[in-house]
């Protein structure tokens, strides 16, 4: 399965979307991305710029507008990035006859889907975490994404991104930490991104002797991460790459931190999120610090 990732600006929406194309016995997954007046076919053999009109004919328009209205035999015509017209598909062709004509037949195109919590570097964890659990029973010293170095980092998000694309995931939330080694190689794909530095104050040694004590100084590495990235990152690339403020889980967070990465996104106008029941070490960790549940506790 291959498919095309096209940015566009929705003409009733006044806002810039996703839209992709799914289809079968191509051997390319390229995405488009706004580079100098056109947009680019990103990983894949070759690169292609469009600069004219591009209409998709003869395809299946799934647009999950308000009525969830769905197009058959259809046409879409996309004008310098933007989606200009929709609608029957002989129709389309008569009004842009010299447009670069790309044939929908057997496909369909809807909005990208959106990922609103991954970590790209968990690809170094395949087949761990899913075989042996989480947290995992094999009790490494780290984990896989651990052991990368920021060339590696670079590598294995590029993996993650190209497997987004390819799966139809256009607008990812990426929660990680020394997000700044590898961002530049996650907006160069044309991702819709938001990003967050992950960070907890649980004291690590400890943790690892089964003690929940807390560290002001893991604290305030942890803001200065956060509020380092948020000023080099959101906004860039004209408002497409975006940050969150990220809490770690609620068993690694103190209440002072808690309520820090809530002052701090509300101070940049920024949403937060947190990691919420993931493991029964997290809410054994929480009941037996805090009395209740993790929901309970936020």
């Amino acid at each position: 399965m291959s498919s095309w990732v096209i940015q566009y600006a929705s003409p009733n929406a006044g806002r810039v979307a996703w839209h992709r194309i799914i289809s079968s016995g191509r051997k390319h997954y390229p995405s488009f991305s706004y580079r100098n007046g056109g947009y680019a076919v990103l990983g894949c053999s070759h690169r292609r710029v469009f600069r004219m009109t591009t209409t998709i004919t003869n395809t299946t328009i799934v647009t999950c507008d308000p009525q969830r209205a769905v197009y058959y035999g259809a046409g879409m015509a996309i004008d310098e990035g933007r989606i200009a017209a929709i609608g029957p598909s002989d129709e389309i062709e008569a009004r842009y006859p010299d447009a670069d004509r790309v044939d929908g037949r057997g496909h369909a195109v809807f909005p990208g889907m959106v990922n609103c919590h991954t970590h790209m570097l968990a690809t170094a964890d395949r087949g761990i975490l899913e075989d042996f659990g989480f947290p995992t029973t094999l009790r490494f010293p780290t984990t896989g994404r651990g052991l990368l170095d920021p060339e590696e980092r670079n590598v294995f998000s590029l993996l993650a991104t190209a497997e987004s694309i390819r799966s139809g995931g256009t607008t990812l939330l990426e929660i990680s930490d020394s997000i700044p080694q590898y961002a530049d190689s996650l907006a160069d794909a044309g991702l819709r991104l938001f990003l967050a530095e992950n960070f907890n104050d649980i004291d690590d040694e400890q943790f690892g002797a089964g003690r929940y004590e807390f560290s002001e100084a893991k604290l305030e590495a942890g803001l200065q991460r956060s509020a380092d990235l948020i000023s080099s990152w959101h906004g860039r690339h004209n408002e497409r790459v975006q940050c969150f403020v990220a809490a770690h889980a609620p068993e690694l967070c103190s209440p002072a931190l808690l309520r820090s990465a809530v002052e701090m996104a509300d101070r940049h106008g920024l949403r937060y999120t947190i990691h919420l029941s993931q493991s029964p070490l997290e809410v054994e960790g929480v009941m037996r610090t805090r009395g209740v549940r993790p929901t309970q506790y936020l």
